[in-house]
């Protein structure tokens, strides 16, 4: 009987252990990097900006992820009450010498409490070689217009005036916002997009800026995009029916290996 005690003792210690401690899967490895602009900042808030470099043939089918982040508070006078986040991946479909397509998913992941929509979203090709930007697929869940910016007026997002925008998805009047329209909070929107011009002259590009604007009952706001930029929101707490079972465990075994410790001492004194 004391052997099946002990077995039973030992697998409740293991079983309690195993399911009060969480299990994270590690993120997959991204094939292109967003490295930071050295000294170049834009957005209202201003804030840092980066770029992906992508090169033919290597990265093509390979992708990168932007996020957009803000936190909630008071910023040129307007407070705001929600942290503002976006994430997006990105993957390079095709890259040719006279054209580049790109799978884009974009998810707003703002709390709806203030009414969040991400109205535009611009960015940069260095070198801007691009003379025409275009939709192949786009499920209109968040854009219906694209365009090829001249980086200035209604091409472009006030806030990123300083930067080159060459290309520029919205909804509504213009690139710089205005009207009805966008991507909600918690909606997703997947687009393709088709870039022609002539890339013959390197087999490498640089996707830059990354600039959205958020449309909000708080006012607006245009955030350049980054990797990693959303905090992370910790390690889960154990449920307290997992904790119990774990002091259980951990007490039980204490107690047994007690109890046939002081036994096995006591046989040894008497052989």
């Amino acid at each position: 009987m004391m052997k099946y005690t002990s077995v039973f003792s030992a697998l409740l210690v293991g079983a309690s252990i195993a399911v009060a401690a969480p299990t994270f899967a590690p993120a997959p490895a991204q094939a292109i990097d967003l490295t930071p602009i050295n000294g170049v900042t834009a957005g209202s808030p201003a804030s840092q900006t980066y770029q992906a470099k992508i090169t033919r043939p290597n990265d093509i089918g390979e992708t990168f992820d932007i996020e957009w982040y803000l936190e909630a508070g008071t910023y040129n006078g307007t407070t705001l009450t929600e942290d503002l986040k976006a994430i997006s991946t990105w993957k390079v479909h095709d890259f040719t010498s006279t054209y580049v397509t790109l799978d884009v998913s974009l998810t707003n992941k703002t709390s709806a409490a203030i009414n969040p929509r991400i109205v535009s979203l611009g960015f940069g090709v260095d070198p801007d070689k691009v003379t025409q930007a275009q939709y192949l697929v786009n499920d209109e869940v968040a854009f219906e217009e694209i365009i090829k910016s001249t980086g200035t007026g209604n091409t472009t997002l006030p806030a990123f005036s300083q930067v080159d925008i060459d290309v520029c998805l919205y909804d509504g009047q213009n690139c710089k916002g205005g009207g009805n329209g966008g991507l909600d909070a918690g909606q997703t929107s997947n687009m393709r997009i088709k870039l022609l011009g002539d890339f013959s002259a390197s087999n490498d590009l640089l996707l830059q800026f990354f600039g959205t604007k958020f449309q909000t009952d708080k006012g607006s706001f245009e955030l350049a995009g980054g990797p990693d930029l959303i905090p992370d929101p910790g390690e889960p707490v154990p449920e307290p029916i997992t904790m119990f079972g774990l002091g259980i465990g951990l007490v039980g075994g204490g107690l047994l290996k007690q109890k046939y410790g002081k036994k096995a001492n006591k046989e040894k004194a008497t052989a």
